[in-house]
């Protein structure tokens, strides 16, 4: 067998399992709510694929990137790493959630309240 078919069907088989990998991964909704001092100033929602970070990004007076990224936990729960860059501040929570359940913190004067579903929930 030639090196060129070889390589081929080497990459042949890497598209194969990435495909099967993408198939077999899940997805989650996240749903957040963004406050600065008690007011609200975004409340993006993000489908984000297991593992894979994912970002909104808005600008203009109130502007924000907010970067998600979803892990199996334990049974009905998953571990969501964030990371918000505002005006106002940048935090960097990470914390396990039951699917379904909000969830909120407070870092400073910013404050985040989020809830991940199972996408298609």
């Amino acid at each position: 067998m030639s090196i060129q078919r070889v390589v081929f069907s080497l990459a042949a088989v890497g598209l194969l399992a990435s495909a099967v990998c993408d198939a077999n991964s899940a997805s989650y909704r996240i749903s957040a709510h963004l406050s600065h001092k008690g007011s609200e100033f975004a409340s993006p929602v993000i489908v984000v694929r297991e593992g894979v970070p994912a970002a909104v990004e808005v600008t203009g007076k109130d502007g924000y990137r907010f970067t998600v990224t979803v892990t199996p936990a334990d049974s009905g729960s998953v571990k969501v790493t964030t990371d918000l860059r505002t005006a106002y501040g940048v935090i960097s929570p990470a914390m396990v959630v039951q699917l379904g359940q909000p969830a909120s913190l407070s870092v400073s004067d910013i404050q985040m309240s989020l809830t991940a579903e199972a996408n298609g929930s």
